[in-house]
Formats: C-alpha cells, structure tokens, sequence
C-alpha cells in the first residue's frame, strides 16, 4: 500500500503509475483493488473497492480522459512528460 495520485473522471478512479513499475507489477498478477480518497483531515473519504483494468489513457475505450489531467493540473503535462500522454490506470 501506497499514496498514488488519482482523479475521478465520469463515474470512475483513474490512479497512474509508471510501466515497469511494481505496483503495476502487482495488480497485473491480482487485479483486486482498494482505493481510499482523501481531502482534510475529517471532511471527505471515499472506498472502494473493485478490479483494475490498464487502459490506455489516449485509446478510444478512456473516453476522452487523456484531455482530463491538463485541465486539472497546473502544470505543463506535456512539457513534464513528454513521452507518455497520460500515465494512468482505471479501477472499476
């Protein structure tokens, strides 16, 4: 278990993490997740619980969220990864 950056994005999570990373590593070899979302202390907290699905953020089947992230973040998303549009996974 650890803290991932997420957004909600049309009824799903959507968490990231780099390729070749052990936390991909991992939920290809068990797909079951839990997520815990957080904002202050004791004002919001969302679980859930489900089964994670790698999806290609740019692909047809993202339903337009690679857009999603730079309009959230304040950042240059393109300038900051250049070589991956949108690193992220979607748990349903």
């Amino acid at each position: 278990m650890a803290p991932v950056d997420g957004l909600f994005f049309r009824g799903q999570f959507w968490f990231g993490s780099a390729e070749h990373s052990n936390r991909f590593r991992n939920i290809r070899a068990n797909p079951a997740v839990s997520g815990a979302v957080t904002r202050g202390l004791e004002t919001f907290l969302v679980i859930v619980h489900g089964r994670a699905v790698e999806t290609d953020p740019g692909g047809p089947e993202a339903g337009g969220f690679a857009e999603y992230p730079r309009a959230v973040y304040d950042f240059d998303w393109d300038a900051a990864h250049p070589r991956v549009a949108v690193g992220a996974d979607r748990g349903e």
